[in-house]
């Protein structure tokens, strides 16, 4: 099932639909809300659980829908849709943790209730998870610190991405990796651009290219690396 197969279902109120699909990579079921007004906790699981959605392709979390484990697949189907009545999730409460908690904003997120055509005043809820641009993964869970006589003030960063049936937290080490090979990456292409900026200006002068330039250090180190994997370059 795909982010837009659950939204048509949504739109159209009849979510026996639903029973016996299984969760998938876009499509997340709860069977209760978020409990926001008791638990912090339940805040941070809520950004958690949209920003995995947003770090893949989009998806949508479904709130009123039971499920079951399937032994065979490991993933949970749903079982039973439990409409929940109108005006239980405050659906701008929502909204305002997500925009407070994860970084940097995500783009068209969207939390609605969607009534039943039994019953206009009790329904489904979905928080809609839109592809967010490339560019501006990965997208982060921040939270303050408790702030007292005996601790230090500080920031709680995590990153979460959506996999099929299950969302998997990074670790601080692979959150360290991908900014560590982003860095690589952007000196990389520093190099290049360096040496494509001095080989242009030595063709307006009509120059030879010195012995060895940035442009020339890269290709002998992409060689390297090439030989390395057996590849000839």
């Amino acid at each position: 099932m795909t982010r837009e197969d659950a939204l048509e279902i949504l739109e159209r109120g009849g979510f026996d639909a639903f029973v016996g699909m299984p969760e998938t990579i876009e499509v997340e079921f709860k069977s209760e809300p978020y409990q926001i007004p008791d638990r912090d906790s339940e805040k941070f699981e809520l950004a958690k659980d949209v920003s995995a959605l947003a770090n893949a392709s989009g998806g949508v979390i479904v709130i009123g829908v039971r499920t079951e484990r399937d032994n065979a697949t490991a993933v949970d189907v749903a079982d039973e849709p439990r409409p929940l009545p109108r005006g239980l999730v405050n659906e701008e409460q929502y909204e305002a943790i997500l925009s407070d908690m994860v970084y940097p904003r995500l783009n068209a997120v969207s939390v609605r209730f969607h009534p039943s055509t039994g019953d206009d005043e009790r329904g489904l809820v979905c928080i809609d998870v839109p592809p967010q641009n490339e560019v501006d993964k990965y997208f982060l869970i921040q939270r303050p610190t408790e702030e007292d006589v005996d601790k230090t003030p500080g920031w709680l960063v995590g990153l979460a991405v959506r996999s099929v049936g299950r969302v998997e937290v990074r670790r601080i080490g692979e959150i360290h990796m991908l900014i560590n090979r982003g860095l690589v990456v952007g000196s990389q292409l520093g190099d290049v651009l360096e040496g494509m900026a001095e080989l242009r200006e030595l063709a307006v002068r009509g120059k030879a290219p010195p012995a060895e330039t940035p442009a020339s250090r890269l290709h002998d180190v992409l060689r390297e690396r090439l030989g390395e994997s057996g590849v000839d370059a």
